[in-house]
């Protein structure tokens, strides 16, 4: 739509229906149908289609109701086995080159948790905190503790781990020895 307004952004509702248009009739990657095909079970008629499709008139009432419904059921299945089609090729497509997380003690790893930083808006909000160090692991629970070796009390499922990498907990150790440090000096050596 703002390709086609460009510098006329006030005309926006005569070309509203015509692109709300061409979106439902034309067919859809992962369906290879239209969402107007697959709502009406025909292909939809504009002024430039020069074929005439059978007219439901000449059928009776019945045949015509049962023919569409053949084919409505036909189209669906069609469009549904082409939607898992897509789905696997997506999922191929993003799992190129993935390898699986595999967390062992010693990772060092972020803790997912919704209420981190809960001052900032959802989607701007950090929600991992950390780095902690996985210091036991009992199935897909992980046990864990701070940089400083404090241990946490509780077991952690791996599904809300995020392993971090060594240089990472490196450039953040040396900071927070800089800030401790600094802390020391201005309070004459007590942290």
């Amino acid at each position: 739509m703002a390709k086609t307004l460009k510098d006329k952004k006030d005309d926006w509702p005569i070309w509203l229906q015509p692109k709300v248009f061409a979106y439902n009739t034309t067919a859809q990657a992962s369906t290879k149908y239209s969402p107007f095909e697959l709502i009406h079970t025909i292909t939809p008629r504009t002024p430039l289609d020069v074929e005439l499709v059978e007219p439901a008139a000449k059928l009776r009432n019945n045949d015509w109701a049962t023919k569409t419904y053949e084919i409505a059921k036909e189209m669906r299945d069609e469009a549904r086995e082409n939607q898992k089609a897509a789905a696997k090729s997506q999922e191929k497509q993003y799992n190129k080159g993935r390898k699986p997380t595999e967390i062992r003690v010693g990772d060092y790893v972020r803790l997912f948790d919704p209420t981190a930083e809960a001052k900032e808006p959802v989607k701007l909000r950090n929600q991992y905190i950390g780095p902690f160090r996985v210091r036991g692991k009992k199935g897909k629970m992980f046990k864990l503790e701070d940089l400083r070796g404090a241990k946490l009390k509780r077991l952690y499922n791996q599904r809300r781990l995020k392993v971090v990498n060594d240089e990472v907990v490196n450039k953040e150790t040396q900071e927070e020895k800089k800030d401790d440090d600094a802390v020391a000096t201005s309070t004459g050596g007590e942290v």
